[in-house]
């Protein structure tokens, strides 16, 4: 199979491989999935390769790959599929605004007091006036 590709114009190669590449973007969920299948693989066999005294070079590569894939596949994952936790998120900061609102008091809340407890306040405000 893979002399058939290589026999392949360069042309035809570079569209498989873009073809591949926008594959692989659409499927970023599945592709973290399968990333994460082969680290764990790869990490059992480096803990065999270890235990007999082999080289982990190649097994050690796999598993640098499939980390590398895995922090890629998540970026494009979550900036392709916005998640419920970005929601969950900025609902908190909407109730503490609508919170700070509620304790400000507005033009129009001074407005609803009336005219006997406004004059009781600034018989307040003037004593307290006086007292300074």
């Amino acid at each position: 199979m893979f002399r058939r590709i290589a026999a392949l114009p360069l042309w035809v190669k570079v569209a498989l491989g873009v073809i591949a590449l926008l594959v692989s973007i659409l499927l970023s969920p599945l592709m973290v999935v399968v990333a994460l299948f082969v680290l764990v693989i790869a990490i059992l066999a480096l803990i065999y390769k270890a235990l007999r005294r082999r080289s982990l070079k190649r097994w050690g590569l796999i598993a640098l790959t499939s980390l590398i894939l895995i922090i890629v596949f998540s970026g494009i994952t979550y900036a392709l599929f916005p998640t419920s936790q970005r929601e969950q998120a900025s609902t908190p900061l909407k109730s503490v605004e609508e919170e700070s609102k509620q304790e400000t008091p507005t033009v129009e809340d001074e407005e609803e007091v009336s005219g006997e407890d406004a004059e009781q306040l600034t018989t307040e405000e003037a004593a307290e006036e006086e007292e300074e």
